[in-house]
């Protein structure tokens, strides 16, 4: 049995690297695997101990949104972080999960796919940073 992971979104907040995506447990095309988050990699390569990562752009699949929020006004990030949904890539990438709720925007304990999350960040945190991984490395917007 194979298990390997993909990056569907990859994200640096103002501490450090972070991703999510979808493990594939060997179980077939009907059972996708399992959602995934990691924290404290990096976008490129680099060693954990002696052990040589190959970094979350690598692992990516092509296309996967990649933002960087370390230059981001950090007051409006964190109230993103804070209120905001969290991402999940086993959604749709304009799916949204409400949780108790009947509002028509994403709130806090919302889950929303990797497109709608970046358009929401897009909106809410200036200063932010963002691409798009082609090939295992990050193209970033003009």
């Amino acid at each position: 049995m194979t298990i390997e992971t993909r990056w569907h979104i990859i994200g640096r907040g103002l501490v450090g690297w972070h991703a999510a995506g979808l493990t594939d447990l060997g179980q077939g095309k009907d059972r996708p695997g399992a959602t995934t988050t990691s924290s404290g990699g990096d976008l490129l390569p680099y060693r954990y101990g002696a052990t040589p990562c190959p970094g979350y752009a690598a692992e990516a699949v092509d296309g996967a949104p990649v933002y960087d929020a370390s230059e981001a006004d950090a007051r409006a990030f964190s109230q993103f972080v804070i209120k905001g949904p969290m991402v999940s890539a086993a959604l749709e990438p304009d799916g949204w999960t409400k949780f108790g709720h009947s509002e028509n925007r994403p709130r806090a304990l919302d889950t929303v796919g990797t497109a709608r999350y970046v358009r929401l960040l897009r909106a809410s945190v200036p200063g932010v940073k963002f691409g798009r991984v082609e090939a295992g490395a990050v193209v970033w917007e003009a």
